[in-house]
């Protein structure tokens, strides 16, 4: 929900959005060990993150240890928003290393 307001005499609208005032892309690679895919942050809103490979998964973890094949993913393509302060780490399901791109909204 928003906040809206609407004046008849001079007919402007007004509206207060609920995201974050600044945006910011970025892009981490998941490799065959695991790494950052973006660090902590208390200002973040939330993050947007794609896996742009055409046919390998990439796993990703937010407890704060290194990342497995065993934690969730995101398929090919597939993209994912995260709602989080934390740090989020990463790693490759198969052979090529990933570029996944970020997209955060922080106050």
């Amino acid at each position: 929900r928003q906040k809206v307001s609407y004046n008849r005499i001079s007919g402007t609208v007004t509206a207060t959005g609920s995201f974050g005032s600044t945006a910011t892309q970025s892009s981490a690679t998941a490799g065959a060990a695991s790494g950052v895919l973006f660090a902590a942050n208390a200002n973040r809103q939330r993050a947007h993150v794609r896996n742009t490979h055409a046919t390998d998964r990439m796993h990703y973890c937010d407890d704060g240890t290194a990342c497995t094949t065993s934690h969730p993913y995101l398929d090919p393509g597939e993209e994912k928003t995260f709602q989080t302060k934390d740090g989020l780490n990463c790693i490759r399901g198969a052979a090529n290393n990933i570029t996944a791109l970020i997209f955060e909204e922080r106050d």
